[in-house]
């Protein structure tokens, strides 16, 4: 029997999820409000688990497509993103679902009692993260935006520069550096925030500074090639970001392979 081969994983407020090569996805834990029906999804390129400190959650997908499918709990709304379409990758945080559009504009459905939802005039967003009460986003420029609840200096990102990562946690922040260092703002009631000492690391996130609408387009439909072994390695043409993992872009701009999809093991 062939092994299943996984590419993404999420984990919610009490359940799993995972994205398998072929497009199907596997959910396991709580399912209270059907976070794990997820059975008859196919034709998936991404997925993001709700997370919460206390309550339900849900389970999105993004399709290849650009599409959205969503289940779970949707008390405020955090699943009704049927409608959406051109996006390029998504991010779940409690009671609210992120949107990327293939344009670097963002969507947001779901509670927005502190804010957490105004992203309707975010542009060059590359990625995104949601925590319980705030949206943080990561620019092209390596910048950070924020909203939502800023009681302890969570959304405090104005100073912050050549970004190559975020994430939002319960009530703080970090980031990672193209320099590989990281940086971290918010409650540090825990100690969260102590990172000051962290080098050396790198992200997955790997984009040009400015792509075409087309390019950007291209690339979300048909996700991230899969790295394997020294022959892809030859076949593809790397951009010079830096990173390890292999750049779409690269492959994108490839005269050979221009227009033939991603490489196949």
């Amino acid at each position: 029997m062939k092994r299943k081969e996984w590419k993404v994983i999420a984990a919610g407020y009490r359940h799993s999820v995972a994205l398998h090569t072929d497009g199907t996805v596997l959910a396991s834990g709580d399912n209270k409000y059907g976070e794990c029906d997820v059975s008859d999804w196919h034709d998936i390129i991404s997925v993001a688990a709700g997370s919460a400190h206390i309550g339900s959650s849900h389970t999105v997908g993004l399709k290849k497509d650009g599409t959205l499918v969503a289940t779970g709990w949707n008390k405020y709304g955090q699943c009704e993103v049927d409608k959406w379409n051109e996006i390029a990758s998504i991010a779940a945080g409690w009671r609210r679902t992120i949107g990327i559009k293939t344009d670097g504009t963002v969507l947001a459905v779901g509670q927005n009692n502190e804010s957490q939802c105004n992203v309707g005039d975010w542009e060059n967003i590359v990625a995104a993260s949601a925590g319980d009460w705030h949206t943080i986003g990561l620019k092209r420029d390596g910048t950070g935006v924020s909203v939502g609840n800023n009681r302890y200096g969570q959304c405090n990102l104005s100073d912050w520069q050549d970004l190559v990562g975020v994430a939002a946690g319960y009530l703080h922040t970090i980031g990672l550096k193209s320099d590989g260092t990281v940086i971290a703002v918010g409650s540090n009631k825990d100690g969260q925030c102590e990172v000051s000492g962290w080098e050396g690391y790198r992200s997955n996130l790997c984009w040009k500074q400015s792509y075409s609408r087309s390019e950007v387009g291209w690339l979300s439909r048909r996700g991230w090639p899969k790295q394997s072994g020294p022959m892809w390695r030859e076949r593809l043409v790397r951009y010079r970001c830096g990173f390890s993992r292999l750049c779409p872009y690269a492959w994108l701009k490839s005269r050979r392979h221009r227009g033939r999809g991603w490489p196949k093991r």
